[in-house]
């Protein structure tokens, strides 16, 4: 089975579609600044979500906090086809405002098994790719609802004085800086290794795995604009623009300019 990657802009400012139609192909421990909503349409794939893993299969749902660390591949030789909303962190605050009231909510289960959900999430996506505004910001409630049960209201305090915690918001703060972990641990007063375990135990990646990441959520943002791609790739602290489209395709399938298209 070949693998594919199509993504789409929907009716929603700050959603997009992925459809997803994959064999052989495994995502790498990743986590990014959006939100994820997904839905299995076909086979199934092993995955993990923080520091669990999980068999996903035909109509269950995916959802992924920002900044969790997850990753996918192949269970059984079927393949696996799902959809994925990817929405921006200011596009979900407006959701769960509209939809139930609140600024924010965080869910505590990474896969759902619950027909009614994933048939309320595939109506949503229809809605997205239809013009009636009202049809969707309903729909979208209803998958708001019926997940809310299985979420937590408000961002997770997660041991925000922890080592790892912290170095990890000084990094999404100026992840284009070329600091190295070892000036970083320094300036925090740990060793090197301290550091590493550190981030190995709270999000089951290294300090430069999370460096990575971040540059590449900092390119998705700048592919929203016009700027020309290789100084796109400057900005986000890749050494060239290869080295930017190699590291998306290697954690979003897809190149930047076909993630453009669907930003647009």
């Amino acid at each position: 089975m070949t693998n594919t990657f199509m993504a789409h802009r929907t009716a929603r400012r700050g959603v997009v579609r992925v459809e997803a139609t994959l064999g052989d192909f495994a995502f790498p421990a990743h986590s990014h600044d959006h939100v994820c909503i997904g839905l299995v349409r076909s086979g199934e794939h092993d995955c993990r979500y923080g520091l669990r893993r999980h068999t996903v299969a035909q109509g269950d749902l995916m959802l992924v906090n920002p900044g969790e660390v997850h990753d996918g591949r192949p269970s059984g030789w079927a393949g696996r086809r799902y959809t994925m909303l990817e929405v921006d962190a200011d596009a979900f605050r407006l959701l769960c405002s509209d939809a139930l009231a609140t600024d924010w909510i965080e869910f505590g289960h990474a896969v759902v098994r619950d027909p009614r959900a994933g048939t309320a999430l595939s109506a949503w996506v229809d809605a997205l790719g239809g013009t009636d505004p009202l049809a969707e910001r309903d729909a979208s409630a209803s998958v708001l609802g019926r997940l809310v049960e299985r979420a937590d209201r408000g961002p997770r305090a997660d041991a925000r004085n922890d080592l790892a915690g912290r170095v990890a918001r000084r990094m999404r703060e100026d992840y284009a800086d070329a600091d190295g972990i070892g000036e970083i641990a320094t300036q925090t007063g740990v060793s090197r290794y301290a550091l590493i375990r550190a981030f190995k135990r709270k999000f089951g990646l290294s300090p430069e795995d999370m460096r990575r990441q971040l540059r590449v959520e900092r390119a998705r943002v700048l592919l929203a604009g016009s700027a020309p791609l290789v100084d796109i790739a400057a900005a986000a602290g890749f050494a060239d623009q290869s080295h930017m489209t190699r590291e998306l395709r290697r954690l979003f399938g897809i190149s930047p300019a076909a993630y453009r298209r669907a930003l647009r």
